[in-house]
């Protein structure tokens, strides 16, 4: 049997005799999620039986170990009025068609476990969406919003490790909708094409990931067009 030590979910391969060259697969889950600059250390351990003899030999082998890349939360969601129930948004509630709904888009960075450099969230609005020039930014640049291509950009820059400072980084902007008759009955998408880029300087790798679409689904209202 060959396991792998070091790794949450442990995985164990048996192996018959006679042995032959083969090769085995496995994602390794590191124990420690929320260091920064993690490394995590595996080591192979191999058990068998030879004949003749009742004790368990145990070969170790060499110690192997990763760099890990970070993790990263980015919370995304819609706003028409505050927690607190001061109104941001403007227009009917639910969006009705034909006329314009202005809503809050809120965008929260958090959990990051390296530093990183580069970083950058962008989105892309809709064709019945459009840009209004009002926002809110916590770090970084200003929101900016590409008319041509549609494309919303945030660029956060240096971002130091934010995991264990539970810190969080945010920015909002509002956009407004106008539903066409073909969206009537459903929740269309207030911005799509959510993802997270930045260069890792821990594992010196450019690291991304990508999120859903906000709707005008929000917790004020199901955001069905009427």
């Amino acid at each position: 049997m060959i396991s792998i030590e070091g790794a949450t979910n442990a995985p164990e391969w048996r192996i018959d005799t006679p042995v032959t060259a083969s090769s085995r697969n496995a994602t390794l889950i590191p124990a420690d999620t929320t260091a920064t600059n993690r490394t995590a250390s595996f080591r192979p351990r191999a058990e068998f039986t030879l004949d003749g003899l009742e004790d368990t030999v145990t070969i170790l082998g060499d110690p192997i170990e990763e760099r890990l890349p970070t993790r990263v939360s980015l919370d995304t969601f819609a706003r028409y009025f505050t927690s607190a129930g001061d109104q941001l948004g403007r227009g009917p509630l639910p969006p009705r068609v034909g006329d314009e709904t202005i809503y809050w888009v809120f965008l929260n960075v958090s959990n990051t476990q390296n530093p990183l450099t580069g970083t950058t969230v962008t989105a892309t609005l809709p064709n019945n969406v459009s840009w209004v020039d009002r926002q809110s930014v916590t770090y970084g640049s200003a929101v900016h919003f590409n008319p041509d291509s549609r494309r919303i950009t945030w660029t956060i820059g240096d971002l130091k490790p934010m995991s264990q400072t539970n810190q969080r980084i945010a920015a909002s902007f509002a956009v407004a909708i106008t539903p066409s008759d073909t969206q009537r009955g459903l929740t269309p998408a207030l911005i799509s094409n959510t993802s997270f880029s930045a260069q890792d300087l821990w594992v010196d790798e450019r690291v991304s990931k990508s999120f859903g679409s906000v709707t005008t689904r929000i917790s004020e209202d199901t955001g069905i067009i009427r």
